[in-house]
């Protein structure tokens, strides 16, 4: 069977609802930067660590499980031209921000082996490829990995039925839980990091390609309740479940179509614009605001640390926002490496 490379069709339908899931997932993602940098991620927090873990641990997997919506469901194009519209979009901005970031850190301190400029510029290139200018970019070395076997995952897809794809996602599910409560079958081993994210990944592709098949909300609404009972009563042990929360959550979002933007969803429109670079400068921004104010959470009063990531989350956010107001006035090309 020949596969024929298909180009883009124009289409005027956008599904808004996905902006506004994309947008709810960089929320959850510098939540969760807050909480951790606020040092509260530890059983010594006890219900409110948890309370945060069940609630933040969705972000990047939904992010995953999106991505996987967007790119696998979409035209297949010739592998040039994936790669020149992927890598770019993805490797300027990392490029254009972990300078940034780098530079920030280096001037603060941060890196104990660096001390002179000779030093700065050295280490650049070795602390850009091992993820040591922040670890936080861990995420983009992941998508990077990703983006590389999209491609080859659109095309092998294409060639499977709708049972085949659901039995490799069951599958993947039962390597997932494998991993953690048999962690000693030798096997498992060999399955890489990037094993959890794969499987959100093809999870959004089959959501989103069989989805006028599928009873998604009735099913994706019980799993989503499902799950966060067992991550309740459990306590977090399952790392299996926050990817599986972001599938169902997902799923609840595909099974009502937002073809139009109601007004209360414009500022979620522009987190959902902006969340690329959001994800990657947020973190100096909290970190800033910690180090020049010197808060601190306080087990005494869980009140107030409750609050704490929220508050921190919502300024880094507000800045974010406004820088990425001021990236859309300026021309193409600098939007393009700053967004």
């Amino acid at each position: 069977m020949t596969l024929i490379v298909m180009k883009p069709k124009e289409t005027t339908t956008h599904l808004y609802n996905l902006d506004l899931l994309r947008a709810l997932a960089m929320v959850l993602v510098v939540l969760q930067h807050a909480w951790t940098m606020s040092e509260m991620d530890t059983d010594e927090w006890g219900w409110l660590c948890h309370g945060y873990r069940i609630l933040i641990g969705v972000g990047v997997p939904l992010f995953v499980v999106l991505s996987g919506a967007l790119l696998l469901d979409a035209p297949v194009l010739s592998f040039r031209e994936f790669y020149r519209r992927r890598m770019s979009r993805v490797l300027l901005p990392f490029l254009v921000w972990a300078t940034v970031v780098y530079t920030f850190s280096f001037l603060t301190h941060k890196y104990e082996d660096i001390s002179t400029w000779q030093d700065f510029v050295l280490s650049y290139i070795p602390y850009l490829i091992t993820n040591r200018i922040n670890d936080s970019h861990w995420f983009v070395h992941m998508i990077l990995a990703l983006y590389l076997m999209a491609p080859f995952l659109q095309r092998a897809l294409l060639q499977c039925s709708q049972r085949v794809v659901a039995s490799s996602l069951v599958a993947w599910f039962v390597v997932m839980v494998l991993r953690v409560v048999w962690p000693d079958v030798y096997g498992l081993r060999y399955v890489s990091s990037l094993f959890p994210f794969i499987g959100c990944f093809v999870a959004g592709y089959y959501l989103k390609h069989y989805a006028q098949q599928l009873p998604l909300r009735r099913n994706a609404s019980v799993a989503l309740v499902l799950l966060t009972l067992v991550d309740i009563v459990e306590l977090g042990q399952y790392s299996v479940l926050p990817h599986c929360m972001a599938i169902a959550l997902f799923g609840l979002f595909l099974t009502k179509p937002l073809l139009q933007c109601p007004k209360w969803a414009r500022l979620g429109l522009l987190v959902s614009s902006c969340s690329y670079m959001i994800y990657l400068v947020h973190i100096p921004l909290i970190r800033s605001i910690l180090v020049y104010t010197g808060i601190t959470a306080d087990p005494a009063q869980p009140g107030q640390a409750l609050l704490q990531p929220v508050w921190l989350a919502a300024i880094a956010l507000v800045v974010c926002c406004l820088m990425g107001l001021v990236i859309e006035r300026l021309p193409r090309w600098a939007q393009r490496l700053l967004k």
